[in-house]
């Protein structure tokens, strides 16, 4: 069994703030970037924001 790879992000809350916490890269559907913001789509239809990234910097993490 393949172990899980988790990859630290700073995600908006709903209230506002950047929080840092790590996703599992298995649970990522899609990523995309709309007016500047970062999107994560995850399996279990959560949408998470990423504000002040590059999405192409925030891709190299995925290259092994």
């Amino acid at each position: 069994m393949k172990p899980a790879v988790f990859i630290p992000v700073k995600v908006r809350t709903t209230s506002g703030n950047d929080e840092l916490q790590f996703i599992n890269t298995a649970h990522i559907i899609r990523v995309y970037e709309n007016n500047k913001i970062i999107y994560i789509e995850l399996t279990e239809y959560t949408t998470l924001q990423l504000h002040g990234e590059n999405i192409h910097i925030f891709m190299d993490r995925f290259v092994q």
